[in-house]
């Protein structure tokens, strides 16, 4: 089986999951999850609420709201989930044979990458996705 390499945006599956490929080193894989539609509103709703909350700052302040609503037709009404972006090696090392399933529109690639420039992700992912345009 001919694998292709992924790239920034494309979408796999691993372990009954979906996931955003974001960047990877020798021993790390940066993938965004994306959460099924059911867990993604309940997010979104938990988000909307604290921002109408005193302490909103705060609270938003956390990984678990460092997300993106995705738009891209088969994702719609999901959200891509930045808070736990690392993978260890032994995900790198089986990744290194998927193929990707898709691809994230133009728009949602350009929130992702602004979410990561400015959220809660590892300083060695900025690093890595510094240099794409979108």
């Amino acid at each position: 089986m001919k694998t292709k390499m992924l790239t920034f945006g494309d979408t796999f599956r691993y372990r009954e999951k979906e996931f955003v490929y974001l960047a990877q080193t020798a021993d790390i894989l940066y993938t965004a999850l994306i959460l099924p539609a059911e867990e993604s509103k309940q997010l979104d709703s938990l988000q909307k609420r604290i921002k109408d909350g005193t302490k909103a700052g705060q609270m938003l302040d956390n990984k678990l709201y460092c997300f993106v609503q995705l738009t891209t037709e088969e994702f719609k009404d999901r959200v891509a989930h930045l808070g736990n972006t690392q993978q260890d090696e032994s995900t790198t090392t089986e990744c290194t044979i998927l193929s990707p399933t898709g691809k994230l529109n133009d728009f949602d690639l350009k929130q992702i990458k602004k979410e990561i420039d400015s959220g809660l992700v590892p300083k060695q992912l900025r690093e890595l996705i510094k240099d794409i345009l979108m």
